[in-house]
């Protein structure tokens, strides 16, 4: 995101060009402006932060762009009603000390599953779901099958 953020042009205007350069002091086309598409498509991507549906293998990821220092603060991470193709998707996602805990509901389960994506750089050592150990693929992913779900990763 802070890259897409240092590409606007010009930077006062706080808005993208149809075309950016990589050094903002070259003098070419820029494009007309403002380009609402290009911001329209930032914003898709914000969402994406949050849950994005893997077209590939008709899986919802929940959490992929999340980092671990929004997890991390007292607060965490809530989403209510987030729209996806297989319903409204609630989730909270809250880390505190060698563990996230994600609960998650609302939606119904993709043919492929809901994949919960650990927003911490550290493989995770141990998941459960409601209660029951599962496994952990790629040392950051869960797949869950039935919500709602209480998923715990521990690192």
């Amino acid at each position: 995101m802070g890259w897409f953020l240092t590409g606007r042009r010009p930077s006062a205007w706080r808005q993208w060009a149809e075309v950016v350069w990589r050094d903002p002091a070259t003098l070419k086309f820029i494009g007309d402006m403002p380009h609402t598409w290009v911001a329209s498509d930032f914003l898709r991507s914000v969402l994406d932060f949050f849950a994005y549906e893997r077209e590939a293998d008709s899986t919802l990821v929940v959490g992929d762009g999340l980092l671990g220092s929004w997890v991390d603060d007292s607060a965490g991470v809530s989403v209510a009603n987030f729209s996806t193709h297989y319903g409204l998707l609630s989730y909270s996602m809250r880390g505190a000390g060698d563990t996230v805990r994600v609960r998650l509901s609302g939606v119904r389960v993709p043919p492929c599953g809901i994949v919960v994506r650990s927003p911490r750089e550290r493989p995770v050592r141990i998941a459960t779901l409601n209660g029951e150990a599962v496994p952990v693929a790629d040392g950051r992913e869960v797949v869950i099958r039935q919500v709602p779900a209480e998923v715990t990763l521990s690192y």
